[in-house]
């Protein structure tokens, strides 16, 4: 199962159960521009948050159904 599939299966479940999500991820920028395509903004950077050269950042996505 790839990426997108995992996303989308994981989307229609809560809209599904008619459930009102905002998903959080905390990441690094290594994964920034991937999660922007599964439709995530940053929403808060700190810098070298988990080490040396390695930013913190918290992204976020709405889901309504």
């Amino acid at each position: 199962m790839n990426a997108f599939l995992f996303f989308e299966i994981i989307i229609e479940q809560i809209k599904k159960h008619n459930l009102e999500y905002d998903i959080i991820v905390n990441t690094s920028q290594l994964l920034e521009n991937t999660l922007h395509k599964f439709g995530f903004h940053t929403e808060h950077i700190i810098k070298n948050g988990f080490a040396k050269n390695l930013d913190h950042h918290i992204m976020k996505r709405k889901v309504c159904p």
